[in-house]
């Protein structure tokens, strides 16, 4: 058991072919994350400039993911870490100038792989968890309440940002676990609350605010572009212009409701239906252009009133 393992080679089952690397903290502006900015001797806005590289990133399996998030589970730093974290500390927190203090990570003990061991919250988390060695691949199965899991090493993930995570799930189990020898909560916060440790906060503060960024704005009185594209002169394609509608424009009258006609008499509705067929290709021979001489047709009236007699033209000779 004093083998240590890596931190994904820990799973809620026996499959570890699935991992996914993901921010140990994505936002910086809690309270603890504040304090550890500046206790740890961090630039005003470097932890959100860095927060996307490797030392706040963990690789863990997917199936455990979710617990890292909502802080049922951390990878606590060991004693002796623990302590030298709490020193440097003691230290920055007393500085009335923030380019007095010291760094963290350039402390030569922390630049070694960091010895943590997997804290679980057992009010949310009964389930069998397994682990793997990563030479031998034998698997373990460990069960509630995990008294022999073994210990685990980060190699790129920063100290303090592992104690931090640490701290705030002390925090919230300190009702009802057992009293570690090193009492997390209690001695980070004793040196959280110095008064120039508040005032060099507000700095971290305002640096950690990073406002959204703001949609384009278009200038007023623009007319919106459509997604159609005309092609200039030089080969180039532009936007096209959607014309604008006359609002003095006229809407269409409605069509004419033809009369009915009477089908009792047959004499009569063939005269109507033939009087409305020579009204209509007269109304479509004015309305084309005339390529040759117009000729009217002439109506000749006849004995038989249900006929009518058209009269055929001369032939028109072109010269």
């Amino acid at each position: 058991m004093n083998t240590l393992h890596l931190e994904n080679q820990v799973s809620f089952d026996f499959l570890f072919n699935q991992t996914r690397t993901k921010m140990l903290h994505s936002g910086g502006g809690t309270v603890s994350l504040i304090s550890h900015q500046v206790a740890s001797g961090l630039e005003p806005g470097e932890f959100t400039r860095r927060k996307k590289d490797a030392w706040n990133s963990l690789n863990v399996q997917r199936n455990l993911a979710l617990s890292f998030d909502t802080g049922s589970m951390a990878f606590r730093p060991s004693d002796s870490v623990l302590k030298i974290i709490y020193s440097v500390y003691q230290h920055n927190t007393v500085c009335s100038v923030l380019e007095n203090r010291i760094r963290l990570d350039e402390t030569p003990v922390l630049s070694l792989p960091t010895k943590c061991s997997l804290e679980v919250d057992q009010s949310r988390h009964k389930r069998p968890i397994f682990t793997k060695h990563h030479h031998t691949g034998e698997i373990m199965r460990h069960m509630y309440p995990y008294a022999t899991l073994p210990c685990f090493t980060l190699p790129l993930t920063d100290p303090g940002l592992l104690g931090i995570a640490a701290y705030t799930l002390d925090r919230n189990t300190v009702s009802y676990r057992d009293p570690c020898p090193f009492d997390l909560v209690q001695q980070f916060r004793s040196v959280w609350r110095t008064k120039e440790l508040v005032e060099h906060s507000k700095v971290f503060y305002k640096k950690s605010r990073t406002p959204p960024p703001s949609p384009p704005r278009r200038r007023r009185g623009r007319q919106l572009k459509s997604h159609k594209r005309k092609h200039d002169d030089e080969g180039h394609a532009r936007l096209s212009k959607r014309p604008r509608i006359d609002e003095t424009a006229s809407y269409p009258s409605p069509p004419r409701q033809r009369p009915q006609r009477d089908v009792a008499n047959p004499a009569t509705a063939s005269a109507s239906i033939t009087r409305d067929i020579l009204a209509l290709k007269r109304k479509r021979a004015a309305s084309q252009v005339q390529d040759c001489p117009v000729v009217h047709w002439q109506l000749v009236p006849v004995a038989n009133k249900g006929l009518i007699a058209v009269k055929i033209p001369a032939r028109t000779v072109y010269k």
